[in-house]
This record gives C-alpha cells, structure tokens and sequence, in this order.
C-alpha cells in the first residue's frame, strides 16, 4: 500500500513541474478478461471471464495523466453459494498514470493507481485498481492500450481479482504548449523600437555574427566574398575559393597543370591528366629506352642475363622512375633456329627474366607487361647469321597510364 501511494504522488510532483503542457486526450473501446470467480491472485485459463470497456485518457503533463474507465462482464463468483447463474458485474474507475517517457515516444510503458466503484448481484462495494500497461502510437492518430491490473475490492463480498485488458483508443486532441498569460502583449500600449542594424543588411546586431560587415541570412549576417560557401569569418583564404577541408583555401596545384597535387604523381613538373600529372617526352624516352634494349643480351639458348645487360636495365629502371606515369611493354623475339614451340618459350622467359628484374628494382609490377612472340615477328632476314642476330632481341615499348 505505500508503494501505492508512493506511485499516486510522483504524478502529482511532475504535474507541478510540467503544468503547461497539454497531453493528447484518447478515447476508445477496449476487450477484457478477468478473474473473478476465486479470490486467488491467479487462476487458470478456464476460470476467466471476457467483458467489454471503454477508456478515457486526458493528459496532464508530458509523463502524467488521468484515466477513466467503464467496464461491465457477465461473471460468476464460486464464494457465493446463493449465485446459480452468473451475474453483471459493472465497474468504472478514475486513476493517475505514470509513463516512463515523453509523449513523443511512440512506446510508452506505465504503471497506473486508481480508485472505483462497483456493483455486483446486489452488491455494491469500491475498488483500488494498481497496474501496469502499455501504450503505443501505431498510426498518426490510433494508439494500442494494453494493461493488466489488480483490483482491491471493499467489502469482501465481492471478489478482488485480476483484470487484463487490451484495446485502441483514437486522439481526440492534440498535444501543446500552453502560452503562458504574462507572455501576451497588448500592441496598443507597448510600443517596440526597430531593432539596431548596424551593417544595415536586415539582420539585427542582437542576432549579426559580423555586424559591422554586411552578409547574408544563411551565415547569420557575415559576407562570403568569395562565394565558396564558407562565410570570410571562418574562411583562412576569403577572396580565393576554397573548400571546406582546408578551411575556406584552394587546393594546390604546384605546377599548375590541373592536377591537384595530392593525386599528381609529379607535383613539380607539369603533364597531362591521363599521364597523373608527369610531363610525357615520348620521343627522347623511346630513344633511350630503345638504345638501351640493344644492348640486353642472354646466354646462348638460355634465358640467363649476361653481366654487362645489367648495367642497361639500370638506365631502364631510371628511366621508369623518371616517368612515373607510364607503363612498360616488355616484348621477347628469337630467330627461326629451332622449333617454334622451344623459341616461343624461350622469347617468353627473357621477357619474363627481364619483368623480374624491373620488379626486383621496385618498380611496381602494375606499370609492367610482358610477352614472348618467338620468331614470328622477325626484323631481318634469317637467312643470314647478321639477320637472325637482330632478330634475336628484347624490345622495349612506352605505353601511358588511362584515367577512369
């Protein structure tokens, strides 16, 4: 019981801390089921009794309201011999809810305590309904009610019981914020003065984060001169556009070639975005890469480098570092000596001896390719031991970098 009364106060302390505010009002239909035929505090499922209510709920804080409830059920009381038949037993009741959250939650437990009236057989008596519940806003307007409750009856003819209920309930009202009297301002006896507007661009010095400096709404009265997006009080570059992530500054772009250097593989040395910013000088590049293809030799029927190839795959490995914008073709030939299946294998491996090579150099394998093409793409005659000697090579091709 004082955990009862201790539950009928906390409304009372929050209503006198929320009193303007105004909760939904909600009226509707609800289907129960009660215990009533023993004075046990539980019973089984056959003992049960269905009946039918209405609800009233008015709101009188943002956690706090009041509940008025109509119930009537056809029921049978086994503690009363004389009964043969089961009879009306009609109840109302008014009580104080307590919910956990604020009326903008859609799911809103509560637990209630009340006091009601009752008639039963003859009998009249009141009753102390305690319970908790559920509400839950399922539409804009609709809310699902569920509660079960104990009901403390006086006198004890009349059995105390058990009542679980579950029912909709639409919104008569709209919640709202009451406006308090003293707010109201009588035009015809108060007169305002214009509010100071010191920069005169519409926006009162109270409100202006640069009042001495015309500027816009949107940036609570400060300029944006260069029209970024980033009002010049917050902007480190202020006539220069700029992004938001450098403070208001442009992105650099050292070399000037469009590029910004954060994605420009060469940020000194202006070149074309397809090449990520690295100048391109195709023809000396080729020449070099060419001259030194001339001199990477192999072993007789081998793939094995001889000493003095390394020396001219290193002006290679310049070159590539040189240029980090294109990629490599690598392409292996023979002469016709041999089957065309051994001399297929054998240009492929010296490509491949020179890819590893490159690779073993740090040069990342994405900007390498490599190919064997045997002796089908021969550039002398091999008839003749000076044709087949050119034709045995590995040469070296320039391809740039695509963007997508």
């Amino acid at each position: 019981m004082k955990f009862a009364l201790a539950l009928l106060f906390l409304p009372i302390m929050s209503l006198a801390q929320e009193a303007k505010y105004n909760h939904p009002t909600l009226l509707g239909p609800r289907f129960n089921l009660l215990q009533f035929k023993t004075n046990k505090p539980f019973s089984k499922g056959r003992q049960m009794d269905a009946g039918v209510g209405m609800v009233f709920l008015k709101g009188f804080s943002p956690r706090v309201d009041w509940q008025l409830s109509v119930d009537g059920s056809f029921t049978d009381s086994a503690s009363n011999q004389k009964l043969t038949s089961k009879s009306l037993l009609a109840q109302s009741d008014i009580a104080l809810r307590l919910r956990m959250f604020r009326p903008d939650q859609k799911f809103q437990p509560y637990v209630s305590l009340g006091t009601g009236i009752q008639s039963y057989s003859k009998e009249v008596g009141i009753y102390f309904p305690m319970g908790m519940g559920i509400q839950w806003n399922l539409f804009k307007e609709i809310y699902l009610l569920s509660q079960a409750q104990w009901r403390l009856t006086i006198p004890n003819n009349i059995n105390r019981h058990l009542l679980f209920s579950i029912g909709f309930a639409g919104k008569l009202t709209g919640g709202r914020r009451k406006t308090p009297s003293a707010q109201k301002i009588d035009a015809s006896i108060t007169l305002l003065a214009p509010p100071l507007d010191t920069d005169k661009d519409g926006i009162a010095d109270s409100a202006d984060l640069c009042p001495q400096a015309a500027g816009m709404a949107i940036y609570n009265g400060c300029p944006d001169t260069d029209k970024d997006g980033i009002p010049d009080k917050e902007d480190a570059c202020p006539t220069i556009v700029g992004i938001e992530t450098l403070h208001g500054c442009p992105v650099p772009d050292s070399d000037g070639d469009g590029l910004v250097d954060s994605i420009d593989n060469c940020v000194n040395n202006a070149g074309p975005i397809h090449n990520l910013g690295c100048p391109i000088d195709t023809p000396e590049t080729s020449k070099r890469l060419a001259l030194a293809a001339m001199f990477i030799q192999f072993e007789t029927s081998s793939a094995n480098l001889n000493k003095e190839s390394y020396r001219y795959l290193d002006t290679v490995v310049q070159i590539l570092v040189e240029n980090p914008g294109i990629h490599l073709l690598i392409e292996g030939h023979t002469d016709n000596t041999s089957t065309i299946r051994y001399n297929i294998v054998l240009s492929q491996d010296r490509a491949k001896t020179v890819f590893d090579h490159l690779i073993a150099k740090g040069i990342e394998p994405s900007r390498l390719k490599h190919l064997g093409w045997g002796p089908s793409r021969p550039i002398s005659d091999n008839r003749t031991k000076e044709g087949r000697a050119k034709n045995r090579r590995v040469e070296l091709t320039i391809s740039t970098v695509t963007k997508t």
